[in-house]
Order: structure tokens, then sequence, then C-alpha cells
């Protein structure tokens, strides 16, 4: 390397501004989404959501719940057994991320009962979203 440019190497690291030197920032912490599938009021609630590793069907019971956590950016569905009924309900998508319950990490909270399926928004209160 002739003198010149190791010259100009040099006067780059004496001049270059401190953010290009200096370490990256730490990405901005995302908020973290749980969906709960709650059975109010439905005997034998037969449910299946797709996304989960565990493939198979899963049964809740009038009062129980169940968590998930799920990822902004991503859409979710479970597919719901009552009786003779059948029914797929989106239960996140990128729509349902502002009326989720939270500062920051966020709870995304619905029911399934007799007559559908309800969400809870902070807002609205409990809102029908889908019949079964």
């Amino acid at each position: 390397m002739d003198k010149s440019m190791i010259f100009l190497v040099l006067l780059l690291f004496v001049v270059a501004p401190p953010c290009c030197l200096a370490d990256p920032p730490s990405p901005t912490p995302q908020p973290k989404y749980t969906v709960h599938l709650k059975d109010k009021d439905v005997e034998n609630l037969g449910y299946r959501c797709v996304f989960l590793e565990d493939l198979n069907d899963n049964i809740l019971q009038p009062g129980q719940e169940t968590k998930l956590e799920v990822y902004p950016g991503l859409s979710y569905v479970c597919n719901f057994k009552w009786q003779s009924k059948d029914k797929y309900v989106k239960v996140f998508d990128v729509g349902f991320s502002s009326d989720c319950v939270g500062e920051f990490d966020k709870d995304c909270i619905w029911e399934a009962r007799r007559d559908g399926f309800w969400f809870y928004s902070p807002k609205d209160g409990w809102s029908k979203m889908y019949d079964w």
C-alpha cells in the first residue's frame, strides 16, 4: 500500500463520525401478543389451531381457557367444533392488534359462547365477531 493510501485510511478514522464507529443500536423491543381462548358456556368445545406445533384436537370446558403466543404481522386461525357445528375463526392478525388489552405486551381475549365468538376490546367491551 502506498503512503497516500495509508494516509487516506488514517484520515478516515480520524474524521469519521462517531456513529459509524460505535456499536449498532440494540433492536427496539417488540410487544408480546398472547391470544386467550376462553370457553364461557360451551360443553366439550373442540379446537385446533393450525399454527401450533401440537396439531391434535383439544377440548375446553366452560370456565377453562388456553393461551397462545402469537407474532405480530401474521394471521392465526383456529377451528372450533361443538356438537354438529364447525367454525374457522381468525383469532389474530394485524387488524386485531390495536384492540388487544395492555400498555406494551398485549392480551387478545376471545370467548366462545353458545351464540358465537366474542372479542374483548378495552374501548368497546365485548363484541360478537362470529356466529357459529
